[in-house]
């Protein structure tokens, strides 16, 4: 049962960081398409990342109305779940069953939010079983073309045919116009992508019953739900509840789900090392290890690490790093060269991208064309904030989500691609930040006042 809303001290404010946190998690969220011109999105979410950093470096301890961070959450909610209607109700035509189950998540949404106990619990037990129909209806009816979808089967097919799925080739779904804008150069021959699966391993080992079934997919709509009961399981007030809610039923999700896109997994290893650092379980070092374990941009968030040493010590970072060794290292020592092939370099031949969420295309326009140095810094600009977040925040999973989020967000606004998976996978981020911030407020000397 979720506990009570913790009583009111001091002037009952609270931290301003949280909610300038939730607003970015917020902004990332509401990233479902690129918008005109083409600078207003990336300059918004840089200032929100600035302002963020700027409150952490200083250790800001300004305070406010708590219900401010209260309504930026529910703002978020509102809009995810009138996405997840409208997606819904726009693929089955407004059906009778999908009206009535946007009724149920709608009600459901807000008893989670505002009641408290138990029926609270049944609310959200509610909004979980409503979304999952909803959402279970959209990838059954919904066809998507995408190259992450032969991407992803590809390499499942051939992991289970006992084949590297770094070594194989796959069906190009796109034109010949769609590959030049999409997929870099040399990427098709005679209309097969001549690259194998391009990510990590981790979510593909995990997406391999689920694909037993019929569709990976099924496992990403459970991580979500598993992502949102760890979330709420921690969360010990209304804003962490609202953002609980808000992880599972938030512009993106659907969209996420229905295009293939690994995010969900990695939300879920996040959520579990999150939950498990707040309650001191075992499980965190391996959710680590699978977390970094499943994409290359990890390598902007290592120094979040520091931050898990001098919170739970240097045992679960050892047991992550075995973990994700472990399993990163079994598919290099299967095929060392595909494993380059695949996970390297078709990430190194990648176009630029003029529709990406980043500011580098507004300045190529503004400006003219951009040296070759800064469409390559992404990953170094966000490793410094990840370093600064572990170094000037108390340690524990806040920070540790704080971190991850802050520097992915600065990674992709000046990355040479920014797409939609990656601001769900940030906002996800920053809202566990929120979750647990009434645990361990990453700020020193405001944990008394959350």
């Amino acid at each position: 049962m979720v506990p009570a809303d913790p009583p009111r001290t001091g002037s009952g404010g609270g931290p301003v960081l949280r909610t300038l946190v939730a607003g970015a998690a917020l902004f990332c969220l509401l990233q479902i398409a690129p918008i005109g011109p083409q600078l207003v999105a990336p300059t918004i979410g840089l200032a929100l990342a600035v302002g963020c950093l700027l409150l952490v470096a200083t250790r800001s301890r300004r305070r406010h109305d708590a219900r401010v961070g209260l309504w930026v959450v529910v703002l978020g909610l509102v809009c995810g779940v009138a996405m997840a209607v409208a997606q819904s109700l726009f693929v089955t035509s407004g059906s009778p069953a999908t009206i009535a189950l946007s009724v149920v998540l709608v009600l459901a949404a807000a008893v989670a939010v505002g009641a408290g106990g138990r029926r609270a619990d049944l609310a959200f037990a509610v909004v979980l079983a409503a979304y999952a129909l909803l959402a279970v209806g959209d990838l059954a009816l919904v066809e998507t073309r995408i190259d992450v979808r032969p991407l992803l089967e590809g390499g499942l097919d051939a992991t289970l045919s006992g084949s590297s799925p770094y070594g194989i080739t796959v069906p190009n779904p796109f034109t010949a116009a769609e590959s030049a804008q999409y997929l870099g150069p040399g990427t098709v021959v005679d209309g097969r992508i001549v690259f194998g699966y391009p990510y990590l391993p981790a979510p593909l080992l995990l997406d391999l019953p689920a694909h037993l079934l019929g569709d990976a997919r099924w496992m990403h709509l459970a991580s979500i739900l598993g992502a949102g009961v760890l979330a709420w399981r921690t969360a010990t007030d209304r804003i962490g509840r609202a953002a609980s809610v808000l992880l599972v039923v938030n512009p993106l999700t659907t969209t996420v789900l229905i295009a293939y896109w690994i995010e969900p997994v990695m939300v879920m290893f996040l959520a579990l090392a999150a939950w498990g650092m707040v309650r001191g379980n075992r499980a965190t070092g391996v959710a680590l290890g699978l977390f970094f374990a499943s994409k290359q941009y990890a390598v902007s968030y290592v120094p979040t690490l520091w931050t898990v040493v001098r919170s739970s010590g240097w045992r679960t970072v050892w047991t992550a790093a075995l973990v994700g060794g472990v399993v990163v290292g079994a598919f290099v020592v299967w095929d060392p060269r595909a494993f380059v092939h695949s996970v390297i370099d078709f990430h190194l031949v990648q176009p630029f991208r003029r529709d990406s969420v980043s500011l580098l295309p507004g300045l190529d326009t503004l400006v003219g064309p951009l040296p070759a140095w800064m469409l390559s810094a992404a990953p170094l600009l966000g490793f410094v904030v990840s370093a600064l977040v572990a170094v000037r925040t108390r340690p524990g999973p806040t920070a540790m989500s704080l971190g991850v989020g802050l520097s992915l967000l600065v990674t992709v606004l000046f990355s040479k691609q920014g797409h939609t998976n990656y601001y769900f996978l940030i906002g996800a981020a920053l809202l566990l930040a929120v979750v647990t911030w009434p645990h361990d407020d990453p700020v020193p000397g405001t944990a008394e006042d959350a």
